[in-house]
């Protein structure tokens, strides 16, 4: 089957390269599920650790540490992937005390 799809396929058949940007977003998104399970993991691990607390509001506190966790983990791995990519932009002005040295004087 391979030989007849070789020979079918034509002298100028290319095969098409995946682009490495696509590539790294399929990893990015694959990083930020991951650490996304495991911030509502440790949240809701978290929870059971709160004293005091009767079934039904340590199901409420679970299922918001579920989606709180889950939310938190994927957003800050998202974040450091982007500042390790270079795509978030750097603080174009001084701050704290550079910025009061940086600051023209006035003359007078």
């Amino acid at each position: 089957m391979r030989q007849i799809w070789l020979h079918r396929r034509g002298e100028n058949w290319a095969d098409r390269p995946v682009p490495p940007r696509a590539v790294g977003k399929a990893a990015e998104v694959a990083l930020a599920v991951f650490f996304g399970l495991c911030g509502a993991f440790a949240a809701v691990g978290l929870t059971h650790l709160l004293p005091h607390l009767d079934d039904n509001a340590r199901g409420m506190v679970s299922l918001l540490a579920v989606v709180f966790g889950g939310w938190v983990g994927s957003a800050v791995t998202l974040h450091l992937v982007d500042r390790w990519n270079h795509r978030t932009p750097v603080r174009s002005r001084p701050v704290g005390k550079r910025a009061r040295r940086a600051a023209p004087r006035s003359a007078g």
